[in-house]
């Protein structure tokens, strides 16, 4: 008897936490749902130029994730902040610098491998090529201990672009 009362509540538990009440967006899951599906050829020269910089690239954090192209819906004349609050739809969101986002894996220290050095400099360059192709740059951290990371700015076009990630934190 007790081995069965045991089992109920192991499995009431872990139904219970396993998954995230009807409607709320979990914070451990990236947002691939939502994100739409960014193909070549990209449909702006900026975002273009910062695909071409971040391929291949893996932000590191807990897990190694890509940057991949972003275009957030079609948000008329919201700024690229706004934007973040519109995207974060009620999940915890903050607000991070861009610049210092991607200067973190771009510093080379003298204790790292010709790989890693390798790394470090394109990341240098995709920070290099952020900065000038995107004006009003933003970054916004949304979820929890997995979130989603989204790098965006202002293209020469006028329309909001960039990139996304996912980085975990524990």
């Amino acid at each position: 008897m007790r081995v069965l009362v045991w089992m109920v509540v192991v499995l009431t538990c872990t139904l219970a936490f396993a998954h995230p009440p009807v409607g709320a967006r979990p914070s451990s899951a990236p947002s691939q749902v939502f994100l739409p599906l960014i193909r070549r050829p990209y449909p702006h020269p900026d975002l273009a130029a910062l695909a071409q910089a971040a391929e291949g690239l893996l932000y590191p954090s807990e897990i190694d994730a890509p940057l991949d192209p972003f275009v957030p819906p079609a948000y008329s004349g919201l700024t690229p902040s706004q934007v973040c609050h519109t995207l974060a739809d009620g999940a915890p969101m903050r607000m991070l610098d861009a610049d210092a986002f991607l200067a973190a894996p771009a510093r080379a220290e003298p204790w790292m491998s010709p790989e890693q050095r390798a790394q470090a400099a394109r990341f240098a360059t995709l920070r290099e090529v952020f900065r000038q192709r995107l004006a009003n740059p933003v970054a916004c951290r949304i979820g929890g201990y997995q979130a989603d990371v989204f790098l965006l700015g202002i293209s020469s076009t006028g329309q909001i672009v960039g990139l996304h990630t996912v980085v975990v934190e524990t």
